[in-house]
């Protein structure tokens, strides 16, 4: 049988981001432990010629390697730290905008939406990589304690919906679960966000402003739920869809985290470079989807201008008297 380079990589990954920070040996030799398995992940995936896969694990090896060079003298679990939070970024940013990208430049753009899975599945891969150091080495694995602080309340909701969208993004769940199912696993997913919601609430870290924003990413769960959508929006629902669209609320959590945690107290020239990609990322969804409902505008005008088929009366032939 021939090795699955996916499983693999999913298994070495997983088990990095999970022991790295809390077995000493490998917190020791962080950045050699990663680096070597970026690059194993990256050899495997060019043996299957999954070039995509093979492309990002060289990726993620070439900046981690740089980032050795660049400061040789930094921790290297700190070095991990920042460059998985950086590189999770920069995934995500690409797998939301490999959806447009495919509509405005068909047919060359249509292709990578086949890699838009692995894409996100790399940039979860990553933040847990750097949830997990920031969890054991800050904050003695104590998630309450961690979500005292406004920042970090919006990082696990951001990890927690990428990690609920990951779980979900197999072909098996969705060609396998039915509809009534998905209703079920929408509103029961929504209950441990609401209970981090509740720890972040009396941790007194959020802002006014943070709450409403928390508050209003339950409510657009609950906007999306599929039954809402078939008895109020008169649409059929597939579920995974509907479950899926949590990628925005996600992206606006992973915002406000960068933005309260890190960016905010930097240079302008800083903040500059972080809000470029995500002012893109917006603007390429926004004119998408103008152009979709311009679409949909075009076609409902085009069939309602053409005329209805005109029925002649057929005389029936008359019989001589």
């Amino acid at each position: 049988m021939p090795l699955n380079h996916v499983n693999v990589a999913l298994v070495l990954a997983l088990g990095n981001a999970v022991l790295l920070p809390r077995v000493p040996l490998l917190a020791n030799h962080a950045l050699t432990v990663t680096l070597g398995i970026a690059i194993t992940i990256a050899v495997l995936a060019a043996g299957r010629r999954a070039w995509v896969d093979a492309g990002m694990g060289t990726a993620v090896a070439a900046i981690l390697g740089f980032a050795r060079v660049r400061w040789p003298d930094t921790d290297g679990l700190l070095l991990v730290l920042i460059t998985t939070a950086i590189l999770a970024f920069v995934f995500l940013n690409l797998t939301l905008l490999i959806g447009p990208w495919s509509r405005f430049f068909r047919p060359r753009f249509v292709r990578l939406m086949k890699h838009r899975r692995h894409v996100g599945v790399v940039s979860l891969l990553l933040a847990l990589t750097h949830v997990n150091i920031v969890l054991s080495s800050y904050y003695n694995n104590q998630v309450p304690l961690a979500l005292m602080i406004g920042s970090n309340v919006f990082g696990a909701a951001s990890i927690y919906i990428i990690e609920l969208l990951g779980l979900t993004s197999w072909d098996w769940a969705q060609g396998k679960i039915t509809l009534r199912w998905w209703g079920v696993i929408h509103i029961l997913t929504l209950l441990p966000y609401l209970g981090l919601l509740g720890l972040g609430w009396r941790g007194g870290g959020l802002t006014p402003l943070e709450k409403i924003i928390l508050v209003g990413i339950a409510v657009w769960w609950l906007w999306l739920a599929p039954w809402r959508v078939q008895h109020f929006a008169h649409r059929t629902p597939n579920g995974w869809r509907q479950l899926h669209l949590l990628v925005y609320a996600a992206y606006l959590s992973v915002v406000v985290h960068i933005w309260r945690g890190v960016v905010g107290n930097r240079p302008l020239s800083t903040q500059v470079v972080f809000w470029l990609p995500v002012v893109f990322v917006v603007g390429s969804h926004a004119i998408g989807l103008f152009l979709k409902y311009r679409q949909q505008a075009v076609r409902r005008a085009a069939a309602s201008a053409v005329p209805p088929p005109t029925v002649t009366a057929v005389r029936p032939p008359q019989t001589p008297s």
